[in-house]
């Protein structure tokens, strides 16, 4: 029995990190589901989030179409996007795990490295419950695996109607986006002695807002590997891993928008510290691949850093 059990599991490791190698348009959840000594404990904590994106300004209106503004057809445009969230896990059950997110989002655009817009605001909050179907014990060969599968709600509990300076309401670069989300999401992990290695699936998928644009479908996979260092009472976790996102196309009024949709990869690179109840991530990502359609600006880099502490 114990051959089956690993034998699915492995497999199932295998095709996220094939899927995670083989395929970066936008992010979809806020959630952190992976490495975690305290992972049986709740947890509150603060989320720092940093996307940059590049490229030559295409505007895109909330009417789906593509503006060129005068005297701006080769301005370079950059992206920003800072998003701070406010995370509660909660073990209700042995089993069971809740998470709640709430973000707060600072977004400015750069063209020729000058801030000419600026949006802010709270962003869609959302909760999400894994269960845990599988923890198995330790080995002969310390070989360890978990599988946690769930799914949640996002709430329209954000800004998703700020107009730009010039009037105009663009959808991406909204804290929030005006809709009732499903959520599904999945997590695995698996320990050998101090090595180990998590993959975390995450998908979303929701309707048009009042405004009448519909965002498409989301689709992540966050794999890593990992080392853990114990020395005293700290211990560290550094990581190796990749980031894949996909984006449907968004629609307005049931038509296709333009410059919207596609997929990339990034590679990452992170470090846990844990001491105690405490613990600090951070984290830094870079593109290996991206396939977006039309003239949207590409993917830079992205840097994450989280303070979080552990309670009964």
């Amino acid at each position: 029995m114990r051959f089956s059990v690993d034998r699915i599991v492995v497999s199932v490791l295998l095709s996220l990190l094939l899927l995670a190698g083989s395929a970066t348009a936008c992010e979809m959840c806020n959630c952190y589901l992976g490495i975690n000594p305290n992972y049986n404990q709740h947890m509150i904590g603060v989320n720092f989030r940093h996307r940059v994106y590049q490229g030559v300004h295409v505007h895109q209106a909330s009417d789906g179409h593509s503006h060129v503004r005068p005297g701006e057809v080769k301005a370079t445009i950059r992206e920003n996007f800072q998003t701070t969230d406010l995370n509660l896990r909660l073990y209700p059950l042995p089993e069971l795990q809740l998470f709640v997110n709430l973000p707060y989002s600072y977004n400015y655009i750069e063209t020729n490295g000058m801030v000419t817009d600026v949006i802010k605001g709270f962003g869609d909050a959302f909760i999400l419950g894994q269960y845990q179907v599988l923890n198995t014990m330790p080995d002969s060969d310390n070989v360890r695996h978990r599988v946690f599968l769930g799914g949640g709600v996002k709430a329209p509990s954000g800004v998703y109607d700020k107009p730009s300076d010039d009037g105009e309401v663009e959808a991406h670069y909204q804290p929030g986006t005006g809709t009732w989300d499903l959520l599904l999401a999945g997590s695995y992990l698996l320990k050998w002695r101090q090595w180990g290695a998590s993959s975390d699936v995450t998908f979303r998928t929701g309707r048009k807002n009042d405004l009448g644009y519909h965002m498409g479908d989301r689709f992540n996979v966050n794999t890593s590997i990992f080392h853990q260092f114990v020395v005293k009472d700290w211990t560290m976790l550094p990581s190796l891993g990749a980031f894949f996102e996909q984006a449907g196309e968004d629609k307005q009024d049931e038509l296709t928008v333009s410059n919207t949709g596609g997929w990339g990869v990034l590679g990452s690179a992170g470090f846990d510290l844990y001491y105690g109840r405490t613990s600090i991530h951070l984290a830094g990502q870079l593109p290996l691949a991206q396939d977006l359609v039309g003239t949207q600006t590409e993917n830079k880099f992205r840097l994450i850093a989280g303070l979080q502490f552990a309670f009964r």
